[in-house]
């Protein structure tokens, strides 16, 4: 079973990037509080797909608390100098904004649309 939920804060307003198929993709890092040690957060990369990727970026900015269901998913590639590079992350099927926002309508916040096996591209 692979499956992670976390809360945090995001860190920077998400940018909303396409694939060279045309489909949405969009990297929220979190900043997430540790339980067991105060004022100090795990800072983790969350990757939004499709709807739930132009979502997050059209109704989330630094600082917007959300809650993430998803899997963790590992990356490998070599640097320009050769350099072997490994990366976790978490590929997300839910996001919920969990912030009190004047402008949220009743059950705003929430989608999760992700059905199928994303293609990863690095840059």
């Amino acid at each position: 079973m692979n499956t992670v939920i976390v809360i945090g804060n995001i860190c920077f307003t998400p940018e909303l990037r396409y694939t060279p198929k045309g489909t949405a993709v969009s990297t929220i890092r979190l900043a997430v509080p540790k339980s067991f040690e105060k004022n100090k957060s795990d800072f983790m990369d969350v990757i939004c797909w499709k709807n739930m990727a132009e979502y997050v970026t059209k109704h989330t900015a630094k600082g917007t608390r959300v809650a993430v269901r998803g899997h963790l998913q590992s990356r490998n590639w070599l640097t320009q100098s050769n350099e072997k590079r490994e990366k976790l992350e978490i590929v997300a099927n839910e996001v919920k904004k969990l912030d009190n926002q004047k402008d949220q309508q009743p059950n705003d916040g929430f989608i999760c649309d992700y059905d199928e096996e994303p293609i990863f591209y690095d840059d």
